[in-house]
């Protein structure tokens, strides 16, 4: 009788694990689902900034956009033709986009890390050569300007494959070159209505980004026009027009910092790749389907269902003030701690999951820095205006002296002359959270 009782006790929990190991997938979670569904927006070919940059690098005297939209139809045919012939379409497409032929260009200046008043000073030559070479560059960068509407139309397997966002961020350089020597020969007026322009196009790229990679570039062009206001800024004598420029420019509105859409297509990425990997490894192993999930239980399902909720949790970063955001990023998800029977139900799973989900909490920061590096733009505007030192700081009543997210103070860091907020709790970019001051900005001597 014992030895039936022992008997039993071991033959239950084998049983058991061998029904978790064999129970089917889950079905989908409906709002993981919805999520699934590709957005549908309505825009036209023709007025779609994507094809435009996916088809930037085009030799001069083609049409870009025209070049993009071919281009693009090369790309999904050749992983169209991968999958029929059973080879790897991710491989196949990226030796489309290696034939694509980079801008390489090179003599220009980044005003968020260098010193470029002093380079420009010290060697005006090749800056000048470097603009006179790239005109016609300039004018197709400009031209993009004129676009209304963006949205990204690759599949999600294919999102890790963008267009030239480098070049973009080139040629946007190329243009801050330019037209910081025309302010600084005093093409005030026309200057700021290009950089007015300028940020027009990287708000509306900002608003309508349905990815997180055309997103954090759109970041990246709003903050660099940024930074070219602040160099602008220690010239000496700086123009009236520019302190109306820089108090007039408002923070990043909702629709901006929206990271929503970005999100969904990462989600649906990350949850294709699940699926794409179960239908892989049930083709591929030479075993009965269920052996397989035997050895390797994997429910890609029973995994989306417990990923989606992180994502949905980001969407609202973006919006919440820091306290709640600070409780929201230090709240576990359930891909992270995983019940002790679903490691038998799902093991490959979970493990995969844990491996392949990324932390975007970051990314989703990220619109708030760019508001806290504006604020701090604006407190630099203050401090060139009314001469003000680095011992004026902290006065009580000094305007944006606190990180409008974090509530942080400002510092002063007078060995690399870098104004900051003081670091919050999360990693950031120096782009996003240093301005450069000009040699205007140092404590007097008493009495003068």
């Amino acid at each position: 009788m014992i030895r039936k009782i022992s008997l039993l006790l071991w033959t239950l929990p084998l049983l058991a694990a061998l029904l978790l190991l064999l129970w089917p997938d889950e079905k989908l979670h409906p709002t993981a689902a919805a999520w699934l569904a590709p957005a549908s927006v309505p825009i036209a070919d023709e007025e779609n900034l994507f094809f435009a940059l996916f088809g930037i690098t085009a030799p001069l005297g083609q049409d870009p956009h025209t070049s993009g939209e071919r281009q693009l139809q090369d790309l999904l045919q050749q992983w169209q033709q991968a999958e029929a012939e059973g080879d790897d379409p991710q491989q196949r497409a990226e030796q489309v986009m290696e034939r694509r032929t980079p801008l390489g260009i090179s003599g220009v200046c980044n005003w968020a890390q260098e010193s470029c008043w002093q380079l420009i000073d010290l060697q005006p030559e090749p800056f000048f050569a470097t603009l006179a070479d790239h005109q016609p560059w300039l004018q197709r960068y400009r031209n993009l300007h004129h676009y209304r509407h963006f949205h990204d139309p690759l599949p999600p397997l294919l999102i890790t494959l963008p267009p030239h966002y480098g070049e973009l961020v080139q040629l946007q350089q190329l243009l801050h070159l330019e037209l910081a020597l025309r302010f600084a020969s005093g093409d005030a007026v026309e200057v700021l209505a290009i950089l007015e322009a300028e940020f027009q196009f990287s708000r509306m790229l900002l608003a309508q980004s349905n990815t997180l990679v055309a997103k954090v570039v759109a970041l990246r062009l709003f903050s660099n026009g940024l930074h070219l206001l602040s160099a602008l800024l220690d010239l000496p004598e700086p123009s009236p027009l520019l302190y109306h420029t820089i108090t007039n420019l408002p923070p990043l509105n909702r629709a901006e910092r929206s990271l929503e859409a970005a999100l969904r297509s990462e989600f649906r990425g990350h949850a294709e790749q699940l699926l794409h990997l179960g239908s892989e490894a049930s083709t591929t192993l030479p075993l009965p389907a269920w052996l397989t999930q035997a050895i390797l239980p994997y429910k890609p399902h029973a995994i989306i269902n417990r990923s989606w909720p992180s994502y949905a949790d980001l969407t609202q970063l973006a919006q919440l003030d820091y306290a709640s955001g600070k409780a929201l990023r230090g709240a576990p998800h359930p891909y992270q701690q995983p019940a002790w029977w679903e490691w038998i139900y799902n093991y490959s799973g979970i493990v995969i999951a844990q491996i392949a989900t990324p932390d975007l909490a970051r990314y989703a920061l990220l619109p708030h820095e760019v508001n806290g590096l504006l604020t701090l733009l604006h407190l630099k505007a203050e401090l060139r205006s009314s001469e003000q030192q680095p011992s004026d700081l902290h006065h009580p009543r000094l305007p944006h002296s606190s990180h409008p997210y974090t509530g942080q103070p400002v510092e002063w860091h007078p060995e690399t002359r870098h104004l900051r907020y003081t670091p919050a709790d999360y990693s950031t970019h120096d782009h996003y959270t240093m301005l450069r001051m000009g040699s205007w900005f140092a404590d007097r001597p008493s009495g003068q």
